[in-house]
């Protein structure tokens, strides 16, 4: 249950290198965003991002997931679809930064961001985003079958 580690001190990891308080912070935060709890799960990955500023290196993958996790609960709630295109485009920004262009985790937030656009019919930068070099990426690093291959070529 992830009340278990939330005694636990913030930013000290486990012998496997595991923050226990942060893990907790997240399991609760996407429970409550994956049962369509979205405005409860927002306080919690924003008090979890600002853990995770304070506790690791700027433009951490970890930090960079949490931002993209909660751009996802934004634009699932409906209500700040804009607000999460703005965060994901920071987020695919400072992935490509920190990790380049042919890396597996700038395929996986482009096409999160790519999702977002076509769903609030952002057709022009969409498409712009989802070019050849892209594709042929995401099949290099997940194979024509998985998802994030077939949602790039489907959006």
């Amino acid at each position: 249950c992830w009340k278990t580690y939330l005694s636990q001190p913030e930013g000290v990891p486990t012998a496997r290198g595991v923050d226990l308080r942060g893990h907790a912070m997240n399991e609760l935060a996407n429970g409550l965003d994956n049962s369509r709890n979205h405005q409860e799960a927002l306080p919690v990955y924003e008090a979890l991002i600002a853990m995770i500023k304070r506790t690791q290196p700027a433009n951490s993958l970890y930090l960079l997931m949490m931002q993209a996790n909660m751009a996802d609960c934004l634009h699932k709630g409906g209500d700040r679809c804009e607000e999460a295109i703005d965060l994901m485009r920071s987020v695919y920004a400072q992935t490509q930064s920190v990790h380049g262009r042919k890396d597996p985790n700038t395929i996986r937030t482009l096409y999160q961001l790519a999702q977002m656009l076509n769903d609030n019919q952002h057709w022009v930068e969409t498409k712009s985003l989802l070019n050849r070099e892209y594709l042929d990426l995401a099949s290099k690093f997940y194979g024509a079958e998985h998802g994030v291959y077939f949602g790039m070529r489907s959006v």
